[in-house]
C-alpha cells in the first residue's frame, strides 16, 4: 500500500456508513466516495408518501431506505403544518408554504456539506500531519 493511502484506508474503515458501508476518502482531491450498488441490487419495494395537501405520491425504493423516506415526509409535513398555521404566514398559499419549507430544507442541506466538507479538511490536514510525524521516524 502507498504511504499516501495508509491514512485514507484507516480513515475508510473509521467512518464507515450506512449498514457498514465504507466511506473512501480520497486525501488528493479530498471527496467522500459513498458506494450506492448496494443500493441498486437491494430488493425494492412500493410505498406511498403524503406531502403537505398534494395527492399522493408513489415511490419504488429500496427497503431499507423506506425509514428514511418515513422520515423526511414526516419532517416535511410537520413543518409545512406548523408554518400553515402560524399568523405571519396567513397571507401565503399552501404551494408558498411548501416552497418555504423545501428552501428550509435545503438550506440545512448546504449547511451540513459545508460543515462536513470543512471537517473532512480538518481530518486531512491531520492525517497528513500523522503521516508526516510516523514516516519522520522510520525515514533513512
Amino acid at each position: 500500500m502507498p504511504e499516501s493511502d495508509i491514512g485514507a484506508n484507516a480513515r475508510s474503515q473509521r467512518c464507515g456508513g450506512d449498514k457498514g458501508i465504507p466511506i473512501r476518502v480520497s486525501a488528493r482531491n479530498r471527496q467522500v466516495h459513498r458506494p450506492v450498488k448496494h443500493l441498486m441490487s437491494e430488493k425494492k419495494h412500493n410505498i406511498s408518501i403524503h406531502i403537505a395537501d398534494l395527492p399522493r405520491i408513489q415511490l419504488n425504493v429500496p427497503l431499507s431506505q423506506e425509514p428514511l423516506v418515513r422520515r423526511a415526509e414526516e419532517n416535511i409535513n410537520g413543518l409545512w403544518k406548523k408554518w400553515k398555521e402560524k399568523d405571519e404566514f396567513s397571507d401565503k398559499s399552501s404551494a408558498e408554504i411548501l416552497a418555504m419549507v423545501t428552501f428550509r430544507f435545503a438550506q440545512l442541506y448546504y449547511s451540513n456539506l459545508e460543515a462536513a466538507e470543512s471537517l473532512d479538511r480538518v481530518l486531512n490536514d491531520l492525517e497528513q500531519e500523522f503521516d508526516y510525524l510516523l514516516l519522520e521516524d522510520v525515514a533513512p
